[in-house]
């Protein structure tokens, strides 16, 4: 239902808010597309002067009160504190005076004719370390070759085969399926005597012969690669 608005009070609420909603708010009108439009209709019916009004695009091209200078984004946060965007950072840097190229390669922010963002990398790895000092533009390529080699930098050796493995692991995957190397609590038969003992005798009698579970034989014909043919 379309609403019947007096001059005189519209002339006042108008002069007294600054967008067309607070008017409705004001009217305890129910804010909706057709309501902005039938409000809009007699204001410019009755001839008020709204030039006062503040648009959705009223803060185009003005810098937000709220928006925080390069100072404050560009310190060393708390543990409680949640990561900062790259798009803070990015144009914390960028005010600050900081180059926007990539450090390593010096690619800029046009590649193959189309705009590429450059990335946001902390040299001491801690996210949290968001001084300037601490941070550099980078390309998405030149990033990651940088955590690549960082990974690289954490692995070591496996003890067994000298195979590059994680840092947190002892020996690589291959090594591992052998069994525990320095803690097996027996010294295993030759190939060819333990072929002969399981050929002879079931998996359980050998294991019990040889102080281990069945399972334990199985495994390691399995991982010596022993073809046997054993007792049905």
């Amino acid at each position: 239902m379309k609403t019947k608005y007096d001059k005189k009070e519209l002339e006042e609420l108008v002069s007294k808010n600054i967008n067309l909603s607070d008017v409705l708010r004001q009217l305890n009108i129910k804010i909706s597309g057709g309501n902005h439009s039938n409000l809009k209709l007699a204001i410019k019916k009755f001839g008020i002067d709204t030039s006062h009004f503040l648009g959705q695009a009223s803060g185009k091209g003005k810098s937000s009160p709220l928006k925080k200078r390069p100072e404050e984004v560009l310190i060393f946060r708390k543990d409680k504190d949640r990561r900062q965007t790259g798009i803070v950072l990015r144009r914390a840097l960028k005010e600050s005076g900081r180059k926007y190229q990539c450090y390593i390669c010096e690619q800029k922010e046009i590649w193959n004719k189309e705009i590429l963002t450059l990335e946001i990398h902390h040299k001491d790895g801690n996210w949290l370390n968001d001084l300037p000092e601490n941070l550099e533009f980078v390309c998405p390529n030149c990033h990651s070759q940088i955590h690549k080699k960082e990974i690289i930098k954490k692995q070591k050796n496996c003890i067994q085969c000298n195979k590059k493995i994680n840092k947190k692991s002892t020996k690589c995957c291959s090594c591992s399926k052998l069994g525990r190397v320095g803690k097996t609590k027996i010294k295993w038969p030759d190939n060819e005597i333990l072929k002969k003992m399981v050929e002879e005798n079931s998996f359980t009698k050998v294991g019990k012969r040889l102080g281990v579970s069945d399972r334990a034989v199985r495994k390691i014909i399995k991982n010596l690669i022993i073809h046997v043919i054993p007792l049905q």
